[in-house]
């Protein structure tokens, strides 16, 4: 603890993050890692502002460490060695320099391409890719998927296991021809689509004015092809094509989406988005809500909201009669021979009386 530590702050575009790091017989050893995303207004800030908010939240998250003795910072970005002797002319960063000045830092700058282990828990994370779908079954399917193994060197290589992996799991919800042969059987007789199915399939309107009116309303975004219905969603480039899903088959998308070992059990609204993506039917959102409602392995993750009754503090009648009273020390010895200090405070007036004493025994302070 009596070497100097070295702090080694970085940031990038979503996250902040450092390493903590001593010499030790020559060479440096790492002590800690630290790391965390930034907030939608810290995302805002400029790349000098997240490099000295970097080394603002690694020394107060080390700051154990930091009051102990010397310590340094070391950074990539230049401008924040100003930080040093506080002159800085960001309002933001100079308010920073000053909560860093009771830990005596020393800045030194050093390379971005010698600076690559704080980079490592700072850099933002790639995004996985995403699996290709099948437009006709719309179920995402891995690149390989119903591919020989031995046709691919890549499966050949390592991905056989893995893969077939996914395809056990997913028995269920691979989309084989079954699948939309359910689905043209089912949508005829759904309550809720069959009006649909009969204008667009066999052009045959409803008598009742109020549901043909609105049939008519959606007739360019219908298409029936192949014995199924489709819905069409934007225009131009974005235009989507969504299969309609009568009900019987709805429980099978939503499994898929949500449940699914690659679905990652999203909520309301990230479920009704990429249900959205393929598929469609009458009150989705409305299931999407009731199905994550009722997914067992949700419930458990939540964490319950305990309603809890507010603890008020009573307030004294009058001044002096509740009294808070503490002991600090010990402080180094005062001129008059004095280590400890007695402190009351009155909570009627919020007044403070401090007390030097050499010795605070408890027969004392009673």
């Amino acid at each position: 603890m009596s070497l100097p530590f070295r702090v080694k702050p970085d940031a990038c575009e979503v996250s902040v993050g450092g390493v903590l790091m001593q010499m030790q017989k020559g060479r440096e050893v790492v002590i800690a890692y630290v790391s965390r995303g930034l907030s939608a207004a810290e995302k805002n800030y400029s790349p000098t502002e997240r490099e000295a908010l970097g080394a603002v939240y690694c020394c107060k998250q080390w700051r154990h460490y930091m009051c102990r003795g010397a310590a340094y910072v070391i950074t990539d970005h230049k401008p924040n060695l100003a930080m040093s002797d506080r002159k800085v002319a960001n309002k933001r960063v100079h308010n920073w320099a000053l909560e860093l000045q009771e830990y005596g830092l020393t800045f030194v700058h050093k390379a971005g391409k010698e600076h690559v282990d704080a980079d490592a828990v700072s850099r933002q994370p790639q995004p996985p890719p995403s699996l290709p779908v099948s437009i006709d079954s719309g179920v995402p399917l891995c690149r390989h998927y119903n591919q020989p193994a031995g046709g691919s060197k890549e499966i050949r290589s390592g991905m056989a296991a893995a893969l077939a992996s996914v395809q056990a799991g997913v028995s269920l919800l691979q989309v084989e021809r079954g699948f939309l042969d359910r689905v043209r059987e089912e949508l005829p007789r759904d309550p809720s689509l069959k009006d649909h199915f009969k204008y667009f399939a066999e052009g045959v309107l409803l008598q009742e004015a109020k549901k043909a009116k609105q049939i008519l309303l959606e007739e360019s975004a219908f298409e029936k092809r192949g014995g199924l219905l489709y819905k069409y969603k934007g225009r131009g480039t974005e235009r989507k094509e969504q299969l309609v899903v009568p009900e019987a088959c709805r429980k099978t998308v939503l499994v898929m989406n949500h449940n699914h070992q690659l679905g990652g059990h999203p909520g309301v609204n990230r479920l009704t988005e990429k249900t959205l993506l393929h598929f469609w039917w009458p009150g989705l959102r409305a299931d999407a809500r009731e199905w994550v409602a009722s997914c067992r392995e949700c419930r458990e993750r939540l964490k319950p909201k305990v309603k809890r009754v507010p603890q008020t503090v009573p307030v004294p009648p009058h001044p002096w009669h509740t009294l808070g009273i503490d002991v600090s020390g010990p402080f180094p010895t005062s001129r008059r021979g004095n280590r400890f200090m007695l402190i009351v405070i009155d909570h009627f007036r919020k007044d403070v009386e401090t007390f030097a004493r050499l010795e605070l025994p408890a027969h004392v302070v009673a």
